[in-house]
């Protein structure tokens, strides 16, 4: 596991407990990812 600085722009509920997060990073510009909650 890694940690990134960046700063969040959207974010998609996906189900009951799930997140589909778009942000803009400090490294790899702009990112998608799939959370699990």
């Amino acid at each position: 596991m890694n940690s990134q600085d960046g700063f969040l722009l959207s974010y998609l509920k996906y189900g009951e407990n799930d997140a589909i997060i778009h942000a803009f990073t400090e490294n790899d510009g702009f990112q998608s990812y799939f959370l699990k909650g």
